[in-house]
């Protein structure tokens, strides 16, 4: 008889490798690496944000030199205002009527001291309150060297005060009346002088 044939035998499996222990340096680079990419974080992090802030205080300084070169504008137009005003009451004929009223407090101020130096003036007005009369009158008498004689002969507020009513229309009217009623006092008084001084 014949013998079967012995079944083959299936190969050995190969034990496993041995676990191999890892580098201490390579572990320490890797530490390193990973301490290294967190402080990056936290730098790149740290740098957005003062871009942030630099940003803002960029956009602050440019606010901020806009509003010195609106300022220094305003303060030419005021000056050439001043300029004008001033040129203005320096050369107008004696016995004429002045009334100030400019947006600014201190350049009507200015106006009014110049037309004040003028004793030939038939009439001065500043519109205002009477706080405002008093405010210059304080620095007319202490700053511009003027004198209670010239200080009373200032109007303000103007339009009297006979007629209680703030609407821009009616005080335009009563100060115009206000300075009519002054030009033909001044002329009557300008003509008496004259007749007098002819006798």
């Amino acid at each position: 008889l014949d013998r079967p044939a012995p079944e083959p035998q299936p190969a050995p499996v190969p034990p496993p490798p041995a676990k191999a222990e890892p580098d201490p340096a390579m572990l320490q680079s890797l530490d390193t690496l990973k301490s290294g990419a967190t402080a990056a974080r936290a730098a790149l992090s740290a740098a957005q944000s003062q871009i942030g802030e630099l940003r803002e205080t960029v956009a602050q300084v440019r606010t901020v030199q806009e509003q010195v070169r609106t300022a220094q504008d305003q303060f030419r137009t005021s000056q050439e205002q001043l300029q004008t005003g001033q040129e203005a009451v320096r050369t107008a004929p004696p016995g004429s009527d002045f009334a100030i009223l400019t947006h600014d407090h201190a350049l009507d101020f200015l106006i009014v001291a110049e037309a004040l130096k003028r004793d030939d003036t038939a009439y001065v007005g500043m519109i205002g309150s009477k706080t405002k009369k008093a405010t210059f009158r304080n620095w007319f008498l202490k700053t511009a060297g003027g004198t209670e004689a010239e200080f009373a002969r200032l109007v303000s507020p103007i339009g009297g005060e006979a007629v209680k009513d703030k609407r821009p229309a009616v005080i335009a009217a009563l100060a115009a009346a206000e300075m009519i009623t002054a030009l033909a006092l001044h002329g009557v008084g300008a003509a008496a002088e004259v007749s007098e001084t002819a006798r």
